[in-house]
């Protein structure tokens, strides 16, 4: 079956579902991990405590992925009304190691999340989206569910809905700041507490720093600023970058963030 008819049978299937029925859910940026001609692969959940209250277990997702994978389609925006974007081929859980470093860096509390990877249809919208994310796009992603098992818990005093088991209907690509936890401007906040930590103990050079700092980067690029330029990262088998670029990176962004 063609990328096209699986996708279109998927989206089928789902719209047969009261729209009553189905929760979502915007997730933890950058959403896209790897991109490989038309493959992307996209975390869509991360087990952090998100601003609505909830921690959704990588283990909620078991049970909908072993028994109708198949049959979720990945759309843009949860639009029920328009045709799937890419047909979703495999499912994939992301231990905490595997998580971007910036996550890491901005959610503690992680260990792990879903992804999916997904082959993008050559035309319409799922071609758009696709060229967006190869232009670097930071491209968000959400997923519609339906909570089937879940149990209270404290967290900081604060109550807490820890979800054990969900009904998955789909993934879904989002425009950059649709997160339902804002987390464009909180990832602005924390990524701000990050290079401050950054310029306070600057850890000799290490890949993950130099990585999370092309990260803050790219962020304040998105929200306008024009005069950041990334530092080309080293291959991992060479010494990473210590010169002036690093501080002349880190100098700009906090005078970005200042104007912020």
């Amino acid at each position: 079956m063609s990328d096209d008819l699986h996708a279109a049978e998927a989206l089928q299937a789902l719209r047969s579902i009261g729209a009553d029925r189905i929760e979502y859910k915007a997730d933890v940026t950058p959403a896209v991990l790897d991109v490989s001609d038309r493959e992307v692969t996209t975390l869509f959940s991360v087990d952090n405590l998100d601003s609505t209250g909830d921690i959704t277990e990588v283990a909620a997702f078991k049970r909908s992925i072993d028994h109708r994978a198949q049959s979720i389609p990945h759309l843009y925006m949860h639009d029920l009304t328009a045709p799937a974007i890419a047909r979703i081929l495999t499912f994939q859980e992301v231990k905490r190691a595997e998580l971007p470093t910036d996550v890491q860096q901005l959610y503690p509390d992680a260990t792990g999340g879903m992804a999916c990877v997904s082959r993008y249809l050559k035309s319409g919208r799922g071609a758009e989206v696709l060229e967006g994310i190869r232009e670097g796009i930071p491209y968000q992603a959400s997923f519609g569910y339906q909570v089937l098992k879940s149990t209270p818990r404290q967290v900081k005093g604060q109550p807490v809905r820890v979800i054990k088991e969900l009904r998955l209907f789909e993934v879904s690509t989002t425009p950059p700041g649709h997160a339902a936890n804002e987390a464009t401007r909180v990832r602005l906040g924390k990524a701000l507490a990050a290079l401050e930590e950054l310029k306070a103990g600057w850890r000799h050079g290490r890949h993950e720093d130099l990585s999370l700092l092309n990260q803050i980067a790219a962020l304040v690029h998105t929200l306008g600023a024009s005069n950041i330029t990334l530092i080309e990262p080293a291959s991992l088998d060479t010494e990473p970058a210590r010169t002036s670029t690093v501080d002349t990176l880190i100098r700009d962004l906090e005078v970005i963030y200042s104007e912020v």
